[in-house]
C-alpha cells in the first residue's frame, strides 16, 4: 500500500513539474533566471531581518538591563521558599 502511494506522489510530481515548466517555458522563464530571483529575494530578506533585529537590538539590551536583574530576584525568590 505504502509503495503504491510513494508511486501516485512521484507520478503527480511528475505531472505538476511538466506543467509549470511548460508554463514556465511559454512565458520565456529559464531555470537559472528562477534560481537567480529566489538568491536575490533570500538576500534581500536576509538584510530586512539583520536591519529589524540592529534596530531592535538597543531596546533590546536596555530593557534587558532591567527585566533579568528582577527576573533573576524572583526566581531566587521561589528557590528559596522551596526549600524552605
Amino acid at each position: 500500500m505504502a509503495k503504491t502511494k510513494t508511486i501516485g506522489t512521484v507520478l503527480k510530481l511528475l505531472a505538476a513539474s511538466l506543467a509549470v515548466g511548460l508554463v514556465l517555458a511559454w512565458l520565456d522563464i529559464r531555470p537559472q533566471e528562477v534560481y537567480r530571483e529566489a538568491g536575490d529575494a533570500a538576500r534581500g530578506a536576509v538584510g530586512q531581518v539583520t536591519a529589524a533585529l540592529g534596530w531592535a537590538w538597543d531596546y533590546i539590551i536596555i530593557g534587558a538591563a532591567v527585566v533579568v536583574p528582577v527576573w533573576l530576584v524572583f526566581f531566587v525568590l521561589r528557590r528559596l521558599r522551596g526549600r524552605g
